[in-house]
């Protein structure tokens, strides 16, 4: 009787440097400017808050001060490593007794407010900006809003002026879902004080509706414009 011999064949493990390797979008690092003013410290925080802790300990060593304000309106995403360091710091910064606000902050934080409930770490909103969206030019552009004043007028927004072609621009998002953060606020049930960082809303007159300055490009962008869609198709 013929016996065959069998041979499994092993493929060659290739080193790892001769490997396909996948590459992932450039991000930027964030970075933060701080300058003093009196008893009040101003910091500007740039690009993408992740792994990199660097900032937060510059503005730990620039403790102490009665007041911090933090401009937010160049932030670009989070991840959760970077979530996490954020809230660790600020709480510090808070303990210490600091005032913290935060101003022109951007949809990327808005994001954060609306999952994370303590994402301001005992600091106070000052102003956020909204998304809106020209229906003429498809340009898409940002309205700062100083959060007193969005209070009032949130489920109502008001229609805004393109600054490029002069059309009609609206709001590009979901209001129940871009303002969640307020409604948490103005719902809360464990007691009479809203959720930290978020006011209640000012009674107003009735009839009476504030009104925004000019819409304006995206922080440090220029007005992105879509081209329509061919007819017969949708937007993609």
């Amino acid at each position: 009787m013929r016996q065959y011999r069998v041979q499994s064949r092993v493929p060659k493990i290739q080193p790892l440097e001769n490997r396909a390797r996948f590459c992932y979008p450039k991000i930027i690092v964030a970075k933060i400017s701080i300058e003093k003013n009196g008893d009040a410290l101003l910091a500007q925080i740039i690009g993408s808050v992740d792994e990199t802790g660097a900032i937060f300990d510059a503005l730990l060593k620039s403790l102490p001060a009665k007041t911090l304000r933090v401009s937010c309106k160049r932030i670009e995403r989070f991840n959760s490593t970077g979530i996490r360091a954020w809230i660790r710091a600020f709480k510090d910064i808070v303990a210490k007794g600091t005032e913290l606000v935060f101003e022109e902050c951007p949809p990327a934080m808005v994001e954060q407010f609306n999952v994370i409930s303590n994402f301001t770490a005992g600091g106070r909103v000052e102003s956020v900006y909204l998304p809106y969206c020209c229906e003429s030019c498809h340009a898409t552009l940002v309205q700062l809003a100083p959060l007193a004043k969005l209070l009032q007028i949130y489920k109502n927004l008001p229609e805004l002026a393109c600054p490029k072609c002069g059309g009609k621009a609206v709001f590009d998002e979901f209001p129940e879902d871009y303002f969640a953060f307020i409604e948490r606020g103005l719902n809360a049930k464990e007691d009479s004080t809203p959720a930290r960082g978020v006011a209640r809303p000012p009674s107003s007159p009735p009839g009476s509706t504030p009104a925004f300055g000019t819409v304006q490009p995206a922080p440090g962008k220029t007005p992105k414009v879509v081209p329509p869609p061919a007819p017969g198709k949708k937007r993609a």
